[in-house]
């Protein structure tokens, strides 16, 4: 039996690198161990990594679910109406914000009112509603913001929407800042 004690103690003074998890198998700095790949499905369409992450929601549990509406926002000035300069349409492709309005009527406040809002999925929550819907663009959560309108009985969020190839397309030729 090999003493891997050892085998760590003489890789790190050789090396001059501490053996930890990353250093076990393959190029490793720890020779003679080796770390079996993990097994992959021959049949598998795609690997876990590949599928995004899911939200299960609880099972109806009587809350009523609150009306809402879903729009999209885009920042234009004169010089994106009138001369078209910034290259957006009217498509929401070119929108930055995510607007979501719950109506929650009977709601006394924001305090009693549980927000969580994923990349793709929102849901609200109060004593007597219960709200879980898929997001049709992804967005930026922690940059989110929310209002209660209590006069309305409304939540009004505003999400920025985050697409993963603006970065890329704003240096292809035709589409300016």
């Amino acid at each position: 039996m090999q003493d891997v004690g050892a085998e760590v103690s003489r890789a790190t003074r050789t090396t001059g690198y501490a053996a930890g998890p990353s250093g076990i198998g393959g190029d490793g700095i720890i020779p003679g161990i080796k770390v079996r790949a993990p097994k992959r499905d021959p049949k598998a369409i795609w690997d876990d990594d590949e599928v995004p992450e899911v939200v299960m929601d609880e099972m109806d549990d009587g809350r009523v679910r609150p009306e809402h509406d879903v729009f999209v926002k885009q920042a234009v000035g004169t010089g994106d109406v009138f001369l078209g300069l910034s290259g957006k349409d009217t498509s929401s492709g070119s929108c930055e914000t995510l607007v979501v309005e719950v109506r929650l009527p009977g709601a006394r406040g924001a305090r009693e009112i549980d927000l969580d809002v994923q990349p793709t999925y929102l849901r609200v929550t109060s004593r007597d509603y219960k709200l879980g819907t898929f997001l049709p663009h992804r967005v930026d959560a922690e940059r989110g913001k929310a209002e209660w309108d209590g006069g309305k009985e409304v939540l009004r969020l505003q999400l920025p929407i985050v697409r993963e190839w603006d970065d890329v397309l704003r240096g292809a030729p035709g589409m300016d800042d």
